[in-house]
């Protein structure tokens, strides 16, 4: 988990200085510059999603609304160095008196690329579910060989869409920074 989250945090990082046209580290240097965000970062986690779940509890529509205010507690952390309260206090300052347009700039792109990726999937099932219907039972190894390998194709497209799909956030968070003053 720490591992996975340092490699978030650095991707977040490098994603949003290559969006502002900024130089980035390289990426060891960039691995040891997140590790003080860390804690800040599972601390906001945490914190988001308590607020968000008490909101569920609420009703559904409060912890809809959690959801998107704070939908950029992680990225305030990465990108501002912000901690866990302060990432939490922005993120709802980002979306104030402007939730809906937020909310559907978070659903479109989350939208369009899970149609993307459930068309590709359906693409490799398609292609497995013929192929398969051609392989006789004397024909195992062929049957190993061509499920091993439509796996780590559609593993392979999967991590190719992931940074499109983590991109648009980080996008959406540097262009609300831009029209909406975030305190200090």
């Amino acid at each position: 988990y720490i591992s996975t989250l340092l490699i978030t945090l650095s991707f977040i990082r490098v994603a949003a200085a290559r969006y502002e046209g900024k130089a980035v580290l390289p990426i060891t240097q960039e691995l040891a510059a997140v590790k003080p965000l860390l804690l800040p970062a599972i601390l906001g986690s945490i914190l988001a999603g308590l607020a968000i779940i008490g909101g569920f509890f609420l009703l559904i529509i409060p912890g809809i609304i959690f959801s998107i205010w704070f939908a950029f507690v992680v990225y305030a952390i990465a990108i501002d160095e912000k901690s866990a309260l302060d990432a939490m206090r922005a993120s709802k300052a980002l979306v104030a008196n402007r939730w809906f347009a937020v909310f559907w700039r978070i659903l479109a792109p989350g939208i369009v690329f899970g149609i993307l990726v459930i068309a590709v999937e359906g693409l490799f099932n398609m292609i497995l579910e013929k192929m398969v219907t051609e392989i006789t039972p004397e024909q195992t190894t062929l049957y190993i060989d061509t499920m091993i390998g439509i796996g780590l194709l559609s593993s392979a497209l999967s991590l190719l869409l992931t940074p499109l799909s983590t991109a648009a956030p980080i996008i959406l968070y540097q262009e609300l920074k831009k029209t909406y003053y975030i305190p200090p």
